[in-house]
């Protein structure tokens, strides 16, 4: 695929999902996603069949986004034991991602506003944003020994607060503050768990 093809493509891709986070997926039309682009709805058939194959794409992007992210931010030693210094990078990582990256924001949007709308998109938001990071959290205080409800709790306890951040983020008018009240949050827990 040629550069400029490539490059509208993507550019298709960011567009719609903008699109799709602020109208929904269900309420937004390839018409809406054309005009964003800057080009009629025949256009926008040339690089994609449909919206629902734009939205598979998206989907397909965040999974490989999901792994990569995972690979550049590992928190297990050599010896297969978590790393407290880079479990909490992390956590902070994970939070930055989705708050400052616009394309993972712009998903977190669309999974909020369209998770009771259909299964897909309800399970997507529990495998992203809710249940998926709890349970991976649980796993990991859960290998330090103890009951796996107690590695829940500590798990909800970090990352609950990081949740709400999310949706401060989105409204502040200083950001940075809210990055910054996320930090601390992590750190303070981490150095707790360290004790």
């Amino acid at each position: 695929m040629n550069e400029q093809l490539s490059a509208t493509k993507e550019n298709i891709l960011r567009v719609s999902l903008e699109v799709f986070a602020e109208k929904g997926y269900e309420a937004s039309s390839v018409a809406d996603i054309a005009a964003g682009v800057g080009f009629g709805k025949s256009a926008l058939y040339k690089h994609y069949k449909s919206k629902r194959e734009i939205l598979d794409r998206i989907i397909l992007r965040m999974e490989e986004s999901e792994k990569t992210f995972k690979n550049e931010h590992s928190y297990i030693d050599k010896q297969g034991v978590p790393d407290f210094k880079a479990l909490e990078e992390y956590v902070f990582a994970l939070f930055c991602r989705w708050t400052e990256d616009e394309f993972c924001a712009s998903f977190r949007k669309l999974l909020t506003l369209e998770q009771f709308s259909s299964q897909e998109m309800a399970d997507l938001y529990r495998t992203y944003l809710t249940e998926g990071p709890v349970f991976e959290l649980t796993d990991v205080f859960a290998s330090f020994g103890g009951s796996k409800a107690v590695a829940m709790g500590m798990a909800m306890y970090l990352y609950s607060p990081l949740y709400l951040y999310y949706s401060m983020y989105d409204s502040a008018d200083e950001k940075k503050i809210v990055v910054g009240a996320a930090r601390a949050h992590i750190h303070r827990f981490m150095t707790q768990l360290q004790v």
